[in-house]
Formats: C-alpha cells, sequence, structure tokens
C-alpha cells in the first residue's frame, strides 16, 4: 500500500532513530489512522523524532495517531517544526519530550462538527462534541499534571494560541529549540484568533508564484539565490510531475532588498501568476535552506455527523 502523501518516515528500522514527518492536515482524502498505525508498527528504532507542522483535522484519526504513539516502545521526541494545531497539537501530547522549533506555535480548541437534521439531532450533536472536548481537555491535563481540566476547556473555548516561549511556560513543551525549517501555508480562516504572525507566510519577503506548487513532486522543492541588478531574490524550484528536470515555482524577494512594487515588477515581467507582498511588521529574516513544501489546507465538501474537526 503506497504511504500517504501527508506524512513520511525515514530510517524506520535498526537500533537507531527513525524520523516521521507529519506535514499536513490529520485525516480526510481517504487517509486513515489505521493505515498510519500500520506503518509505526514496522519502526523498530529505539527512538522516533516526530516533526510537526498540521492545522489539524479529524479528531479521530488524531486521537488514534496519538494513542499509537504512546503506546509504541520507541523514546517519543516531538518537534513543532512550525505549527501544530487543534488535533496535531493533541498528537504532540504524546511526545516523550515536546520540542517548538523557534518561531513555531502551538493552539488549542474545542471540537467543531456539523449536523444536519431535528433540534433532537442538534442536541445530541451538542452533547457529543461536549464529550469530545472534555476528552481533549483530559489529554492537556495529563501532560501538566497539577492542572486541571475545567482550565483547559476554557482555554479551548477562547481558541488559544501559544508562541514557542508561551507553550513551554504553559507545560505543552519542554523546551525551545532550534530555529524553524518550515513555515506556516495552511489557510487557517476557519479559526478565530490566528496571530497575525501566521497569516502571511512569508512575513520577510515579497513572493511571486509563477507555477502552482500542486503540479510539483513532494519533496522535491530546493531554494536558492539569484542577484538582479545588485539585490538578491531566492528562486524556490522542483520537480514537475513526471518529470526529472528541476523548474521554477517561485520568487521570494527580501524586503530589507526589494520594495513591494520592484518585486510586483519583476514577478509581472517574469509572468508570474499571483503576487503576495511581505507583512508589514518586522520579523526576523528566515534561512535559506532546503525545504519541503506543505500542501494547502483541503477545503471539505461536507462533514458527516460522525466526523469532527478539532
Amino acid at each position: 500500500m503506497d504511504r500517504p502523501s501527508w506524512y513520511e518516515i525515514k530510517n524506520q528500522d535498526g537500533d537507531g532513530e527513525a524520523d516521521l514527518f507529519i506535514f499536513n492536515e490529520i485525516g480526510y482524502g481517504g487517509v486513515t489512522a489505521e493505515a498510519f498505525m500500520t506503518d509505526l508498527r514496522r519502526i523498530t528504532a529505539e527512538k522516533i523524532n516526530l516533526h510537526l507542522n498540521s492545522p489539524g483535522g479529524d479528531v479521530f484519526d488524531g486521537i488514534a495517531i496519538h494513542n499509537a504513539l504512546k503506546e509504541h516502545p520507541a523514546f517519543v521526541n516531538v518537534v513543532v517544526d512550525a505549527l501544530a494545531a487543534s488535533i496535531a497539537s493533541v498528537i504532540a501530547m504524546a511526545g516523550n519530550k515536546i520540542i517548538m522549533a523557534r518561531h513555531s506555535s502551538m493552539m488549542i480548541h474545542e471540537a467543531h462538527g456539523m449536523a444536519m437534521g431535528d433540534a433532537e439531532t442538534m442536541l445530541t450533536m451538542a452533547t457529543r462534541l461536549n464529550t469530545w472536548s472534555d476528552q481533549i481537555a483530559n489529554i492537556y491535563q495529563e501532560r501538566v499534571p497539577g492542572s486541571k481540566t475545567s482550565t483547559w476547556r476554557n482555554r479551548m473555548k477562547a481558541e488559544t494560541w501559544y508562541t514557542e516561549k508561551e507553550a513551554v511556560a504553559a507545560g505543552l513543551a519542554d523546551e525551545v529549540g532550534a530555529k524553524a525549517t518550515a513555515q506556516n501555508s495552511f489557510d487557517l480562516s476557519a479559526y478565530h484568533n490566528v496571530p497575525a504572525a501566521l497569516t502571511n507566510p512569508y512575513p520577510n519577503e515579497h513572493a511571486c508564484r509563477l507555477v502552482e506548487p500542486e503540479k510539483f513532486e513532494p519533496n522535491s522543492f530546493r531554494r536558492t539565490s539569484r542577484e538582479h541588478e545588485g539585490k538578491t531574490y531566492d528562486i524556490i524550484a522542483g520537480h514537475l510531475k513526471g518529470e526529472t528536470t528541476m523548474t521554477e515555482q517561485a520568487y521570494r524577494y527580501p524586503k530589507d532588498e526589494w520594495s513591494e512594487s520592484e518585486a510586483r515588477k519583476h514577478c509581472t515581467d517574469h509572468k508570474g501568476i499571483s503576487f503576495e507582498p511581505a507583512a508589514s511588521a518586522i520579523f526576523e529574516p528566515c534561512e535559506k535552506e532546503e525545504f519541503d513544501h506543505s500542501a494547502a489546507l483541503r477545503e471539505a465538501a461536507s462533514i458527516e455527523i460522525t466526523e469532527v474537526i478539532t
């Protein structure tokens, strides 16, 4: 069976370490926790490094993944590379050690769901959502001994976002690690209190898209630099599906070198299909390095009453 595209496992055999990456939403699209657990059972390494960058997803898949990681005999080291929101934060709680990369974020909130029917159906759904939210709050409480489930429910109701340092202070993580190697590229419009720093995935750079990223092979992207009239800009390139040559996918212009008008003109001159200016706030510049592109959050056309988003 092909491994689902939203996670990846490396070095699963032997007595060393296995690297596991969840860099997309949880569940949906036919991806099940059962498929994930099938691969997890094959890991014989003594330590699992679980890297997370996810906006959340299906609560049942997420809790199943959480439980499977807790039951695995390996030491589970969780690294939140950029975002662990919603049910992804619950998966993070499975770690024996939880590290928040610099500038990463974590979010907790109430279970969400949809139902269609009469008043009795809606009341039933409300009862279920409260039960599932209590179960999630219990997981946070178990992570922070001495805290109260009611406290976590209140924080969930407020849709609480944590910076890397705030997550450590709240007890949801153990330490702040290295600079994040991933950036948010998810549609977070379903959430209410998203920090401004996350609404623009490239806060220090103007961004020019040349080709839709979905047309490229997963994990084929590389980032290099080029000069134009004395100014430096970065090129994101990868392999189009079915091809072996590198194709330019996007340009990134450091806003301390390029004005918005200069970058926009360069993008237009190179037949860019969209342009995103840098955020107005000042952020620490991102390092230039190879990275894996995270696909955008898929919008669910409909949700059965037995499916819950968190």
